[in-house]
């Protein structure tokens, strides 16, 4: 089949969720035989080479297409532009990701390709959008609904709501983990002077649905000689990030890393005493499977895309993880203090999420249900 991967800002991944799927999910399809092009933004990431843009990775083929650099006009003008490219082009299955993107899925339907939507989460709730970018993302909801030949949620939580929302039956696909082996902690130490089990991990977009700030004001209170490490960046969050950096004020347990990739992000993962994720709104998180993934353990908010990821465990503790209620700057503080004092019981926590990512989110499995989809809506 030819396969055409829009609505992601592009691989070799370096950061989001959405690129870190579409990089797994495109290697793996091509290793079945498949032809996979996916589109990709002129700034994201390691997509510029010396003396021009990369066009294949991994055995996909790179189509590298301007776009509107705007908080408004980037996704929206690189879809279409992405999707116009693609219809000539012959494509079998054009396959759109998340909410917004799917808004031209109309178009690849007129080409006479069949279309799919993998939805990674409710675009339209997230803070940073105003009035009317939340309605046209709500147009994206009901797109990835009606205006596509199949559709998928990443998470079991967003299958219900398309099924109650819509009357459908998605496919359940949801993202995956490659399984890591050793992971020192050299880069981490030489950087920044961190220790395996020396600090707290915060890793995600700095933008105000992740629950930075939460975290931020119940660590303050803590007391700990480890640090908190924040790992991320914002994106068109410039506002939020100055609060939190004020947020953090002098306190010399706070460290702001920025984004960081390949082995220096593996060894954050792989030495943190804990991973928190306070997020107030998710889709699937991969970060959290990739924290698990290293048999870190990790605090998260009650959210159902969370709880799911940690089998439905009920706070403040559980067989692979710690939760609080969402939203709740004294709950996190509690578990905090609670971790502070429990290093086996981590440990042991840990352990479990390692095996619990491993069985339940593999790559080769999800790549093969995937493959699976797009023979029936073929057919």
């Amino acid at each position: 089949m030819k396969i055409a991967m829009i609505g992601q800002k592009g691989v070799p991944a370096t950061y989001g969720g959405p690129e870190r799927h579409v990089e797994e999910l495109g290697r793996r399809l091509v290793a079945m035989g498949h032809e996979v092009s996916v589109y990709v933004r002129p700034y994201y990431g390691q997509t510029a080479q010396e003396g021009g843009f990369l066009k294949e990775y991994l055995g996909m083929r790179l189509y590298t297409l301007p776009s509107i650099r705007t908080k408004h006009l980037d996704a929206i003008s690189h879809t279409f532009l992405s999707t116009f490219h693609a219809i000539p082009r012959g494509m079998d299955i054009v396959h759109f990701h998340a909410q917004g993107p799917s808004t031209a899925a109309w178009l690849s339907r007129v080409g006479r390709s069949r279309t799919v939507a993998t939805v990674h989460g409710l675009d339209w709730q997230r803070e940073k959008w105003g009035r009317l970018a939340s309605a046209y993302l709500k147009l994206g909801e009901i797109s990835s609904a009606r205006w596509v030949d199949g559709t998928i949620c990443v998470s079991r939580t967003m299958t219900r709501y398309y099924e109650e929302r819509f009357g459908i039956h998605p496919a359940y696909i949801p993202n995956g983990i490659r399984m890591p082996g050793e992971v020192g902690s050299a880069r981490i130490t030489s950087q920044w002077g961190l220790e395996r089990g020396g600090y707290y991990l915060f890793l995600a977009r700095l933008v105000p649905e992740k629950g930075c700030h939460y975290l931020i004001q119940s660590f303050r209170r803590l007391k700990t000689n480890r640090k908190l490490v924040i790992t991320g960046g914002g994106v068109y969050t410039d506002a939020y990030v100055q609060r939190l950096r004020s947020l953090a004020g002098d306190d010399p347990r706070i460290l702001f890393t920025g984004y960081q990739y390949g082995e220096v992000l593996e060894e954050l993962y792989a030495n943190a005493y804990l991973y928190i994720l306070p997020s107030e709104l998710e889709g699937l998180p991969i970060t959290l499977l990739e924290a698990m993934s290293h048999a870190t353990p990790a605090l998260v908010s009650d959210i159902p895309e969370n709880l799911e990821v940690l089998d439905g465990v009920e706070a403040p503790t559980g067989r692979v993880g710690l939760t609080f209620p969402q939203g709740s700057e004294e709950g996190l503080g509690e578990r905090l203090a609670w971790a502070e004092g429990h290093p086996e019981e981590l440990l042991a926590m840990g352990r479990g999420g390692r095996e619990r990512v491993s069985s339940a989110y593999d790559w080769d499995q999800i790549a093969r249900q995937t493959a699976d989809f797009y023979a029936k809506i073929a057919r």
